[in-house]
C-alpha cells in the first residue's frame, strides 16, 4: 500500500518518475521532441528485450500451434523467439492514462474512507 492508500498496482506515478521540463512523462522516456505525427517509436534498451524475450518461454510446447488461426503458420513449432519491440512515446496518450490512472486511485481512496474492504491486488507473475 502506497501513501495515497491504494493498491501499489493502481498507485499514482511517483514525482520523481518525470523528465524536468516536461511535466508528467515518465523518465525513461528517450526526452527527445515527439516527431510531426505526435509519437516517437523508441527501441527498449536491452534488459527490457531481456524481460520480453524471458516472457515467450512456453512451459508446453504441445500447446502451440493449436487454434483457429494455428493453421495460417505453415510449420511446426516448439518454442517462441523474440525479434524485436519498440516502446511508443506519445505524450497525449500517456497523459489521458495518467489522467485516467489517477481517477481509479482517487475512486480508490473514497471507496477505502467509506469503508470499503478491497481484496488485495495481485499479479500473477509466472
Amino acid at each position: 500500500v502506497t501513501g495515497w492508500d491504494v493498491p501499489a498496482c493502481i498507485a499514482p506515478m511517483p514525482a520523481e518518475g518525470v523528465v524536468s521540463g516536461t511535466p508528467g512523462i515518465p523518465e525513461y522516456w528517450s526526452g527527445k521532441a515527439p516527431l510531426s505525427q505526435g509519437w516517437r517509436l523508441v527501441p527498449p534498451d536491452a534488459a527490457t528485450c531481456e524481460t520480453l524475450a524471458a516472457m515467450l518461454h512456453v512451459a508446453d510446447p504441445s500447446s502451440l500451434g493449436v487454434g483457429r488461426d494455428a493453421h495460417k503458420y505453415h510449420r511446426d513449432y516448439e518454442a517462441l523467439q523474440f525479434y524485436t519491440a519498440w516502446r511508443v512515446e506519445h505524450p497525449d496518450l500517456w497523459h489521458e492514462y495518467a489522467s485516467r490512472r489517477q481517477a481509479v486511485s482517487n475512486r480508490m481512496t473514497y471507496l477505502r474512507k467509506q469503508g470499503l474492504e478491497l481484496a488485495p491486488c495481485s499479479v500473477d507473475t509466472r
